[in-house]
């Protein structure tokens, strides 16, 4: 026996409602269908209300059914059986006018197309929809029902259905959706994290080796600083890598008081006299990764800084932490530069911003000017975090969906503008209108699910505000029932309401608004009967919206956040995974000897000339990786480094933005073992360089090398 899946549990939930929907209207629709059937054949009304609410009704049934098959036959029998009731209502019409001002089953033909988008694709669904529609409104004029402008009460009741129907269209298709990816999901989810974790953890070794390593090889290997410092750094550098090699891969968040102490420490670890000013304005933790990121940045400005400004400058470091993100803004008054004038390639620059703009929300600028000193900002902002929610299974966010909307809304303000017989004065209508409209365009670009409660506030009272308006210059008796617009536009705004999670305010909207229908309709004709029976056909949709919000909302809500639990522990496991081999692999590029220099420096503080020479030969090395992140791979290091030991000059460019982490295991490999082979055939006093080509080359790498005036070139693939 298979275990049914979210998705098959959400189609499940998705005819209850449907079914649930079809008895309400059919309840609230009885006096009307009553007072029809004595215009109409009197065979036409029972057989119309079989096959209408029948087989409407016995979609929820199929809901509690241990078969598959009766789920996707009786939706599509419930659909079919709409049209024949309504293709027959004309010969079987005695010419007698209509009752009311529309025929009881054009009031609900979005209810056959939701059952369309069952088992239907999303295209036909919704061409049968429209076609339903088109047939009702017709309908609905020959028999002399409707009096107003046919264009606006087709665009509006066409659209309004649309929008229904092509969320019923999406919620079935992510449904499916999530039982077909319910295994694939945290695989895909898991490689995405390890690459993203594979290239953080690249650049973090990078940054590592730029800043403290390559800088106390360079400084020792030169003799340029003092002993006293070159100690401090060399300690500083062996505790860096015995960290790294120690510490688990991704640790918890960190406190804002706890980040802010990092950030010092970091400063004060160049030791450049700096003036560092802290604030917290935040409550929150911030991912490990992220001040990681902003510290090695604060020490590589500081380094620059010292290394180009000189001792004698005022250095500033000034952070600030707050619950959205976190600032670190560095300064000095150097000499400053053009960022015009600096090299490419230049190592310094480029690891302060490579490195956070891997960190979603993380970015960095370094600005320059000749005599005015240098400004670096590093920032993350904290990701919204805008999870799958309602909104999502709906397809609220996407352009199609939106552009139903506007339509629905445009032909709503048609119907105003134009059912303006005996209105006097009109401005009130036009207030009306931009009412309307604020209230709909606000719930369709409000973020945040559940609507935030002021805009749900506002929604809900722009309901019985522009009733009011409207009613208080519509003439009496209406010339059309389009002229009482507002009971019908305003129901939409609170099933919307209702669907994102403000039950209570759609139906506070909806109560005021048949509070000033049913005091107007007794003021200017005396019958509060006829405000009831105004009012009381727009709880059927307002029904279903509540049964949507208490069953398949929370429903969805709760498969929404348990496979985002799923798929955020995939992630974690196979970043964990990921980081911990590629640090290993990293670490393993080292050279003993270099902790051995580091040793050396760290406790006499300076090295001989022969140590020099091969300390130098170490930071040339290294710097050469640090510009390839993508070649730090124990092949190819060890292959350059043995080149250089020959004699050989060897540069190593990386220029493909991550295009080897593209790159199957196997691929990689290949690759990287040609790499080595080209490599070991290096000879003395030449100059080979192996670059990875941008990605818009056609070979992925190119090898070219020079030798007693010869050239040779060799391309991979």
């Amino acid at each position: 026996m298979t275990t049914e899946g979210p998705g098959a549990r959400i189609i499940r939930l998705y005819l209850r409602f449907i079914g649930f929907g079809y008895l309400a209207y059919f309840l609230l629709l009885l006096p009307h269908i009553a007072a029809e059937a004595r215009i109409v054949a009197a065979w036409w009304t029972p057989v119309a209300v079989l096959m209408v609410f029948g087989t409407g009704s016995a979609v929820a049934a199929t809901s509690y059914s241990r078969f598959a098959a009766g789920r996707r036959t009786v939706p599509t029998a419930a659909a079919l059986s709409y049209l024949p009731p309504a293709l027959l209502w004309l010969p079987a019409w005695t010419e007698s006018p209509p009752p009311e001002t529309f025929l009881w089953f054009s009031a609900i033909p979005g209810l056959a197309g939701m059952c369309a988008a069952v088992t239907w694709p999303a295209r036909f669904a919704l061409a049968y929809t429209a076609l339903l529609v088109a047939i009702t409104q017709a309908l609905n004029y020959r028999s002399g029902a409707a009096e107003a402008w046919w264009f606006a009460d087709l665009v509006t009741n066409v659209s309004y259905s649309l929008l229904l129907v092509g969320a019923a269209c999406i919620a079935v298709r992510t449904a499916r959706t999530l039982d077909a990816t319910r295994a694939q999901a945290p695989i895909l989810a898991g490689q995405r994290a390890a690459r993203a974790a594979e290239d953080a953890e690249r650049r973090l070794f990078v940054d590592l080796v730029h800043t403290w390593v390559i800088a106390t090889l360079l400084g020792a290997a030169r003799g340029s600083t003092p002993a006293p410092e070159l100690k401090r750094n060399a300690g500083i550098t062996i505790d860096k890598l015995r960290a790294l090699a120690e510490d688990e891969p991704r640790p918890r968040p960190i406190p804002a008081k706890q980040a802010i102490a990092r950030l010092r420490l970091a400063a004060g670890e160049v030791g450049a006299g700096v003036r560092i000013h802290g604030r917290s304005r935040a409550n929150a933790a911030y991912p490990a990764d992220v001040i990681e990121a902003i510290c090695a940045g604060v020490q590589e400005s500081l380094r620059n800084s010292q290394r180009h400004a000189g001792p004698d400058v005022v250095r500033e470091v000034r952070v600030s932490l707050r619950d959205s993100g976190v600032r670190v803004t560095i300064t000095d008054d150097g000499p400053g530069f053009r960022r015009s004038d600096l090299p490419a390639d230049r190592l310094g620059v480029t690891s302060i911003q490579a490195r956070l703009t891997l960190i979603p929300g993380g970015f960095a600028t370094v600005r320059g000017r000749p005599g005015r000193g240098v400004r670096v900002d590093l920032r993350w902002r904290r990701p919204s975090g805008d999870p799958a929610d309602i909104r999502q299974l709906l397809g609220m966010r996407q352009p199609i969906a939106r552009v139903t909307a506007v339509s629905y809304l445009t032909g709503t303000a048609l119907q105003a503008i134009t059912a303006d017989e005996g209105v006097e004065p009109w401005w009130p209508v036009g207030v009306a209108i931009a009412i309307f409209l604020m209230a709909g365009l606000s719930l369709l670009l409000t973020q945040g699910d559940p609507v935030p409660v002021g805009s749900g506030i506002a929604i809900m009272v722009a309901q019985p505000l522009s009733t009011a308006l409207v009613c208080a210059v519509v003439p009496w008796p209406v010339t059309s029932g389009t002229q009482l617009w507002p009971l019908f536009a305003t129901t939409t705004l609170s099933l919307f309401l209702c669907v994102r999670g403000r039950t209570g305010l759609g139906w506070g909207g909806f109560a005021m608004t048949s509070a000033v229908t049913i005091a107007w309709a007794a003021n200017v004709g005396g019958d509060v009967v006829l405000g009831l029976v105004l009012t009381t056909i727009n709880a059927a949709p307002l029904t279903m919206a509540t049964i949507f919000a208490r069953t398949i909302r929370p429903a969805a809500n709760a498969i929404f956040v348990a496979r985002q639990q799923e798929i955020s522990a995939a992630e974690r496991h196979a970043e964990q995974v990921a980081r911990l081999s590629l640090r290993r692999s990293q670490l393993a590029t080292l050279d003993p000897e270099i902790h051995e220099l580091l040793c050396v420096a760290a406790t006499y503080g300076q090295l001989d000339p022969k140590s020099r020479k091969v300390a130098l030969l170490h930071e040339t090395h290294l710097r050469s990786i640090a510009r390839a992140p993508g070649l730090a791979d124990p092949l190819v290091t060890h292959a350059a480094w043995n080149a250089r030991r020959r004699g050989a000059v060897v540069n190593l460019f990386d220029d493909g933005a991550d295009r080897l982490a593209t790159l199957t295991p196997e691929q990689r490999t290949l690759f990287l073992t040609w790499a080595a082979d080209r490599l070991d055939q290096a000879r003395p006093n030449s100059v080979v360089t192996l670059r990875v080509n941008p990605a818009h080359r056609a070979t992925l790498a190119t090898v070219v090398g020079r030798h007693e005036g010869r050239t040779f070139r060799r391309s991979y693939p």
